[in-house]
């Protein structure tokens, strides 16, 4: 049998891993006690050829208790799962490159873990890495903005945007005023370029006689 080049491994390996599809786990910063939370699993870079396979460890003692998939070709009951030592799994074909899975959960009192979601399609496999919830109540003054707070309920975590500032004032250019006196002196000036032009005609006239 013959041996592939180990350049050309490499170079399958390195296209595999370009196409593999890659997907991202959406919580919110914190969550009240005993609520019920929705976690969303987006895929982009969806192989539509082949199916998909996404894996997610719960937090410890918590279940999923309802899920959706968006964008797969199979209706919800063709849709394969698993369940297995605290990890649920989802197989499915999706219709274009993106996709998403949504789950529900019903939080205790205490912060929960999630562990790796890995995801598996034919181009190749990842995995998103562990994440520690925060389970507490919200309450202002804890500065962070969230839940139901606003700038109105609560200014001290959610503070009111700043006000723009007023746009600069134009004013007309200012037009000096004549000084005293000025009108005077254009007067006297006047008088004497005349009185210098009469001199000198009456000079010139005088010379020719």
């Amino acid at each position: 049998m013959k041996k592939i080049p180990i350049y050309l491994s490499v170079f399958l390996l390195a296209v595999s891993m370009a196409f593999a599809a890659s997907i991202s786990r959406e919580l919110p910063s914190r969550a009240d006690p005993n609520s019920e939370l929705t976690v969303n699993l987006r895929i982009s870079g969806a192989d539509p050829s082949g199916v998909i396979a996404l894996e997610e460890t719960l937090p410890a003692g918590i279940t999923v208790k309802d899920w959706t998939v968006t964008g797969a070709k199979e209706a919800k009951a063709e849709i394969q799962t698993r369940t297995k030592e605290g990890r649920f799994g989802w197989t499915f074909t999706p219709t274009s490159s993106s996709a998403s899975v949504e789950y529900k959960i019903t939080l205790g009192a205490s912060d929960v873990t999630f562990g790796s979601l890995v995801y598996f399609d034919k181009a190749g496999q990842g995995k998103v890495d562990a994440r520690t919830l925060r389970v507490a109540p919200i309450t202002c003054g804890d500065g962070v903005c969230e839940g139901s707070e606003n700038s109105d309920n609560c200014a001290g975590d959610c503070p009111k945007p700043a006000a723009p500032a007023p746009a600069p004032e134009v004013k007309a250019p200012e037009v000096p005023e004549p000084t005293k006196g000025s009108g005077a002196l254009v007067a006297l000036v006047v008088v004497i370029v005349i009185i210098a032009g009469a001199l000198g005609y009456w000079y010139t006239k005088k010379g020719k006689q």
